[in-house]
């Protein structure tokens, strides 16, 4: 993809944890004319639900994962997918070194 883009990976985007903390800032990246996808991402199918979005994985300029847990391996595979990494706990986003600017 040309423009920048965030993939959001959730085990369920339906919570208030994510529609009070994650929603808004989807809503301020959208105004700034970046393009935002939620994925859920499954429970089970450990290894194989990282492989399924490699594709996506790819096209995102950045992923955002919010509160999810994943083996060794499957981080790894994310990791090399991915071009930016950023974790979403219950109350920070942690971006690794390079992580994508806004308002460039």
């Amino acid at each position: 993809m040309t423009s920048e883009s965030v993939l959001f990976l959730a085990h369920y985007p339906d919570p208030p944890s994510f529609r009070y903390r994650v929603a808004p800032a989807i809503a301020v990246l959208r105004q700034q004319g970046i393009h935002c996808r939620v994925e859920v991402f499954p429970h089970r199918r450990y290894g194989r639900r990282v492989w399924d979005l490699r594709l996506a994985l790819r096209e995102a300029s950045a992923v955002v994962l919010v509160k999810l847990q994943m083996s060794p391996p499957e981080a790894w595979l994310l990791r090399r997918l991915a071009q930016h990494l950023a974790l979403s706990g219950l109350d920070r986003v942690d971006a690794g070194a390079g992580a994508m600017e806004t308002g460039k």
